[in-house]
């Protein structure tokens, strides 16, 4: 997993989102991985939890 942390730096990272949207997001910045286990728990806790979100499981199976 990675963060990218917003700054000046003259390298844009974009990544494909949105589900079946294919909405192209780019943001330039510092690219910074994470390292640790069952992040994406955290991320389903934030995203799903407080942002009301959908888990990617759910997204699958539509």
């Amino acid at each position: 997993m990675f963060v990218i942390v917003e700054a000046p730096t003259g390298v844009v990272y974009q990544n494909q989102c949105g589900g079946y949207a294919c909405v192209q997001y780019e943001q330039e910045g510092y690219l910074v991985p994470l390292y640790g286990t069952d992040l994406d728990e955290g991320m389903n806790e934030i995203f799903v939890g407080e942002l009301k979100g959908s888990r990617l499981s759910e997204a699958a199976e539509a």
